[in-house]
């Protein structure tokens, strides 16, 4: 009779389950896919053609899983000393009285199968018994390209169960079977005995596991080609679904599957590089409208276009030692996108990493980064986090190499950083220029007659060049071409001048009442084209709170050795002529010229004061609370922090 052996202990002590068992489960049944496709294509035997990859769903009788009644007990057993444990436990305990079980099956081909079985030291030992330790390619470039490397990945699988169980069917180049299997379970005590929490599907004899063959037991463990099959009963119930697979599967290895080195079939639902494409561009699958994506979309289909598409670039990024690493980089700037992210793939086409970039992460890039050795892959395998999703230097205990992985880290956002900086200046150059063909134009032909009593003239600035129409060339610190006026209520006149509307403060000094006329059009009347500022009320803790957003050209800034100069002009807003102090916020301008609530103060400025006074001001991610208001201007000096984006253009509000 097949049956489970858990090792003796003389005290229980470890009252917790397994937390890479739990750090695995936050991943979900990506973590799960990822894992397990990551070893198949590790073991593979053939390069000139791709890894195969079968997953299941099925059901299947309780009594059927090999060894069963022997896990009941000891689940039975199981006394959980927190309350995590124990409504772990609890659940344990009721899931395994279904008489019907959930099982997810994954099967490899062109792979080389788990071999030695019978020997103290080999593929099979290191998989079915040990913990921590991932058995080593002979092939030095096999092994660098391999996913694996803190030798605890097999225990997704044991994450993605209801009972924290796993087994495992292989047949090697000998063509010998086997079966194993492990559980997770917590230190208990059973038949007045005490026991470690680990299982092993194995016999035990003399000190040493035995394996059993692969023989007597339900078909769906059956493995009739050499390689690995995984099973997994008692599935979780949110991972016992199809479509979360093939994504989870696309998200990781649309590389591998474009460059024909992997093909999967998730229940009768093939992927390869022939359909790939209308998988993952397929709204069944993945959100297709980029421009509703969000911090938590998901942007594989950005990542395949660009990848797909895009031309690759060389990336070299340095580390502390001086040592360049190359990755080949696709870019691709895609319009109306808010969220900005790079991934990052070994040369076998796993990705590894996904990220933002601090003060880039809505300037509506894409990229895409691949190794472009296997040196690149040794040493992205140095930095990669457990589940193989991040690149970091937290658990990095020597402190060289640590200091190393945190400048390569923080060169890798600098570098992506500036090409895609230049990048936006190279598709949209905006400091000190402005088309206004367009604007003049659109206004023409909706103002037929407009009476020219009681008007000022808007001027441009005495810098510009009033021959170019296509644009105005400004001084340093002007960033904007058009004065504001009192109203902001700009026309135009019949002979393609601007001129704005006058009202009392402007035209009669100390009179209330305003002076400007009504015209008739002979075209229906257009609303207001360029609106000064609008005020929106909010209320906060009772109190009604003002945000009156100033016009584009209120805003004068300059900035050099790491300061930025900020002048707002608050001359004709009325609202702020009873206040000598207000708050500003600031908020961003994406690349279709909408504010975006990604631009955070703190983020991007380490030190505010008053132009002329030491004391610092007070801020929040949004707001820069007690700023004077003298003459109707704002004179600010920011102390810019590294992650700040000179290429932001902002929208200002007073709040008081």
């Amino acid at each position: 009779m097949k049956k489970w052996h858990f090792n003796n202990t003389d005290i229980c002590s470890n009252y917790k389950f397994n937390q890479s068992m739990s750090d695995f489960d936050k991943h979900g049944i990506a973590g799960v896919i990822r894992e397990n496709i990551q070893n198949s294509c590790d073991a593979k035997v053939d390069d000139e053609n791709p890894v195969k990859i079968d997953i299941d769903l099925k059901e299947i009788d309780t009594k059927d899983l090999p060894g069963i009644q022997c896990l009941k007990v000891r689940i039975d057993s199981l006394r959980g000393e927190n309350q995590y444990s124990r409504q772990t436990i609890t659940n344990m305990q009721n899931v395994i009285k279904n008489e019907k079980c959930n099982v997810m099956t994954i099967e490899d081909s062109n792979t080389k199968g788990l071999s030695g079985a019978t020997k103290d030291k080999s593929p099979y030992v290191a998989y079915a018994y040990s913990k921590g330790f991932h058995a080593e390619d002979e092939n030095e470039e096999k092994e660098a390209q391999r996913g694996g490397s803190h030798g605890i990945g097999k225990i997704a699988s044991n994450a993605a169960s209801d009972i924290a169980t796993m087994y495992f069917a292989t047949k090697d180049d000998l063509e010998e079977m086997y079966l194993g299997g492990t559980c997770e379970f917590i230190d208990h005590s059973y038949n007045e005995r005490n026991f470690l929490g680990t299982g092993y599907f194995a016999n035990f004899k003399t000190g040493r596991f035995e394996a059993y063959r692969n023989e007597n037991v339900h078909s769906i463990f059956a493995k009739e080609t050499r390689g690995l099959k995984v099973v997994i009963p008692f599935v979780k119930e949110e991972f016992f679904d199809p479509n979360e697979i093939i994504k989870s599967v696309c998200d990781s290895f649309f590389v591998s599957i474009l460059n024909k080195e992997l093909e999967v079939n998730v229940s009768n639902e093939k992927i390869s590089s022939e359909n790939l494409e209308s998988i993952i561009l397929n709204e069944k699958y993945y959100e297709q409208n980029f421009k509703e994506f969000n911090r938590n979309s998901n942007l594989s289909p950005l990542y395949f276009k660009t990848f797909k598409n895009q031309d690759k670039v060389e990336l070299k990024i340095s580390d502390k030692n001086g040592k360049f690493h190359s990755f080949d980089m696709y870019l691709d700037i895609v319009e109306g996108l808010k969220v900005a992210r790079y991934c990052v793939f070994r040369t076998n086409g796993m990705k590894v990493a996904e990220k933002s970039i601090k003060g880039y992460s809505s300037s509506a890039f894409n990229i895409v980064l691949v190794s472009k050795s296997i040196e690149e892959d040794t040493f992205l395998k140095s930095l990669e986090n457990e589940a193989h999703t991040q690149l970091s230097s937290e658990h990095i205990k020597d402190k060289a190499f640590k200091q190393n992985a945190v400048r390569f880290l923080n060169n890798l956002d600098s570098e992506i950083g500036k090409v895609v900086s230049k990048k936006l200046e190279e598709l949209n150059p905006t400091d000190g220029k402005i088309d206004t063909s367009d604007i003049i134009y659109e206004m023409n032909y909706n103002f037929k007659k407009i009476e020219k009593e009681n008007k000022s003239i808007i001027k441009v600035s005495e810098k510009s060049d009033r021959s170019n129409s296509k644009a105005y060339e400004t001084g340093e610190m002007e960033e904007l071409i058009i004065t504001k006026t009192s109203t902001g209520d700009f026309e135009i006149t019949s002979d393609g001048g601007m001129v704005a509307k006058s009202t009392s403060s402007r035209t009669r000094e100390g009179s209330s009442k305003s002076t400007t006329k009504s015209f008739n059009y002979k075209d229906e009347p257009v609303e207001k084209k360029f609106p000064s500022k609008r005020t929106i009320n909010k209320e906060v803790s009772g109190k009604e709170r003002k945000f009156v957003k100033l016009a584009s050209g209120s805003a004068k800034r300059k900035v050099s050795n790491g300061q930025e100069k900020l002048l707002l002009d608050l001359t004709g807003v009325e609202e702020v002529k009873r206040y000598s102090k207000c708050s500003l916020k600031i908020s961003a301008i994406d690349g279709e010229g909408k504010e975006t609530d990604d631009f955070l103060i703190t983020d991007n400025y380490k030190n505010i004061k008053e132009n002329g006074i030491e004391l610092n001001l007070s801020f929040d991610k949004k707001e820069i609370e007690e700023v004077t208001i003298i003459d109707y201007k704002i004179s600010l000096l920011l102390d810019l922090s590294e992650d700040y984006n000179k290429n932001l253009k902002f929208i200002y509000e007073v709040v008081i």
